[in-house]
């Protein structure tokens, strides 16, 4: 490589000058004297300093609904607090089942439930048909709401059968106490009555 066509390198600063042209023609002795290194201006060089990624805060689970809750109900399908804290169960709107069940706990059906739905020996519990339910089968409880439409036995003997305006029920029905609220009803009724003995 030919370093003839390259420009003198001169220093700026005063202080090299001198030294730096008194060993021009001599390259080992191009390095400036300490002395004139202690002349030379300190350089400060800025090094970046890392900064910590922004804190994304979140609260955890906010958007989850309490494990125990259970699908909210219209005021007339308000189920006893003691069903609900006992394990209510529920077939939610858009589900099918079929089968026969035994229930010890209150039960909503929001979904088409074809077969038969049981109280459990012993229990009293609470079994509602909202008004998206269709239960085509036999249902026996203690208390049992209708907004939804049945087909088949409705059968609270011993407790009470309330049918809602927007009920359609078809089959027959067994009650020791009847409310019904405009219902379409198209089924035989039977009465029962608790009989009293004197000790």
């Amino acid at each position: 490589m030919n370093n003839s066509n390259l420009p003198p390198i001169v220093p700026t600063s005063p202080a090299l000058q001198k030294p730096f042209a008194a060993s021009q023609n001599n390259v080992q002795d191009a390095a400036p004297p300490k002395q004139a290194l202690a002349d030379m201006p300190a350089v400060t060089i800025a090094t970046p300093v890392a900064q910590a990624a922004p804190s994304l805060a979140m609260s955890s689970g906010s958007s989850l609904p309490p494990s125990r809750a259970v699908p909210q109900l219209l005021p007339q399908q308000m189920l006893p607090a003691d069903d609900i804290a006992a394990g209510h169960s529920a077939i939610a709107q858009g589900i099918s089942f079929k089968g026969r069940a035994t229930v010890a706990s209150g039960c909503m059906i929001g979904g088409e439930w074809v077969g038969n739905i049981d109280q459990a020996s012993g229990k009293q519990v609470h079994i509602t048909v909202t008004i998206s339910g269709r239960v085509t089968g036999d249902v026996q409880a203690h208390q049992i709401s209708v907004l939804g439409s049945t087909n088949g036995l409705i059968d609270a003997s011993e407790g009470q059968v309330t049918l809602h305006e927007s009920a359609s029920v078809h089959g027959h029905v067994r009650y020791a106490k009847l409310q019904v609220n405009g219902a379409d009803l198209n089924a035989t009724l039977e009465k029962f009555t608790t009989k009293k003995h004197d000790a």
